[in-house]
């Protein structure tokens, strides 16, 4: 199957469909800062994710993953008082 090359408009969509407030990943960049960081960081971001995409190798930094559980009301120590995620 052929897949079609990535291009600017694709990391440029991909960036303005991030969430603001929400929290910083473990490199401590929020979402906000890479919305708002401009036509440098949008090609500098397309250079980085065009070069992953043709190595077709995955930075192992990217598959770090930090899950906080976030508690309803009720008894914390019951797992189902917890939001699904």
């Amino acid at each position: 199957m052929e897949v079609e090359e990535l291009t600017v408009e694709d990391v440029k969509k991909a960036i303005r469909n991030l969430k603001n407030n929400k929290a910083a990943g473990t490199d401590g960049i929020h979402p906000e800062l890479i919305k708002y960081g401009g036509n440098q960081l949008l090609n500098r971001m397309y250079e980085l994710v065009r070069q992953i995409w043709e190595e077709e190798r995955i930075p192992e930094e990217w598959k770090e993953t930090i899950i906080v559980p976030i508690p309803k009301r009720g008894d914390r120590e019951r797992r189902e008082n917890y939001r699904e995620m």
